[in-house]
């Protein structure tokens, strides 16, 4: 069995179908954003879901209304033929199908080493590490807790120089603090990167959330749903920026907090202040937080409710195109 066989198989057909209808769904949504000039991270982020939810659920839908989607008869008409396309030759030598093989495998390893293996370790840390806590956080922290619309939260202060802040989720969430964080930061400061965090831990309860990361998964090979999702992560920091500020009203002061864990030297190799960049993720996080500064400088008054007319608009332009590619 070659690899056109492999993928001219009910499984091949189901991979290669829902990367193209990813490709079709990605470009509409960033066209529409576009066009109607949506910024807001919440409505953005909705968005975004179609383009990981979709494709999943597309070939087996299509292919339960119309049972003779992939005979040859339908491909005829259709708007395009992945396997008329994968079958072509370059140079007659090289399937253009083995260009999607390298593809998909590199997307399975990256979700592999970078998400499913650090996300596994880190829960097996959490549930083994005894954090060394204090007896519990100062009555300033408690204070601004009881201020903000958070749920039942545990509180505790980590024995560290260094400024840190963790939230963890579950069924009963914490926030942790450092010692060097409490020094570091003034009363406003650490009321906007406590609002933060506490909007973390109310949005992390939400279901459809974990749904949305599960179908990710599912797609692993689709290198369009790994990049949508990641988006999607960024677009949850700015929704949880926006639901601190609406507590705090104070958007400069959270764009100062968050300057203080991307000073101005940390992309450049700078060893006499350690602030050396090792990684492309780290290149990547610190990239995120001055989006997130400048955004946050800008303050822009913006839409917050879903355009359900725009949204089913989009829903269903991705559903009709995608019906015609096959």
């Amino acid at each position: 069995m070659d690899i056109q066989d492999i993928l001219n198989s009910y499984s091949g057909r189901y991979i290669v179908q829902t990367f193209f209808h990813s490709l079709t769904a990605v470009a509409l949504v960033g066209i529409f954003l576009r066009l109607w000039k949506i910024e807001n991270p919440l409505v953005i982020q909705k968005f975004r879901f179609l383009v990981i939810l979709l494709p999943v659920l597309s070939f087996p839908v299509y292919h339960l209304l119309n049972p003779v989607r992939g005979e040859v008869s339908f491909r005829i008409c259709a708007l395009f033929d992945s396997s008329r396309w994968l079958s072509l030759a370059l140079w007659e030598s090289f399937p253009v199908s083995l260009f999607l093989v390298p593809l998909f495998l590199g997307t399975s390893l990256i979700i592999l080493f970078q998400e499913v293996i650090p996300v596994t370790k880190h829960l097996m840390h959490l549930r083994k590490t005894a954090y060394p806590v204090d007896a519990g956080a100062p009555s300033s922290v408690k204070s601004i807790l009881n201020e903000l619309p958070a749920p039942e939260v545990d509180d505790f202060v980590i024995k560290d120089n260094n400024p840190v802040l963790i939230a963890k989720s579950g069924p009963r969430p914490a926030i942790l603090l450092s010692s060097g964080l409490l020094n570091l930061l003034s009363y406003d400061q650490l009321k906007a990167a406590l609002a933060h965090e506490v909007a973390h831990t109310i949005r992390n309860r939400r279901p459809f959330l974990i749904l949305v990361f599960l179908v990710r998964l599912l797609m692993f090979y689709n290198p369009v749903t790994l990049i949508a999702f990641r988006r999607a992560v960024s677009d949850e920091e700015k929704i949880c920026d926006d639901m601190a500020v609406s507590w705090t009203g104070k958007p400069q002061t959270l764009a100062d907090t968050l300057k203080m864990f991307c000073p101005e030297d940390a992309i450049r190799d700078n060893h006499s202040d350690g602030l050396a960049l090792k990684s492309l993720a780290g290149y990547g996080h610190i990239m995120s937080i001055r989006s997130r500064v400048e955004r946050l400088e800008r303050a822009v008054n913006q839409q917050v409710s879903l355009p359900w007319l725009k949204f089913a608009l989009t829903f269903l332009t991705i559903g009709i195109l995608n019906y015609y590619i096959v």
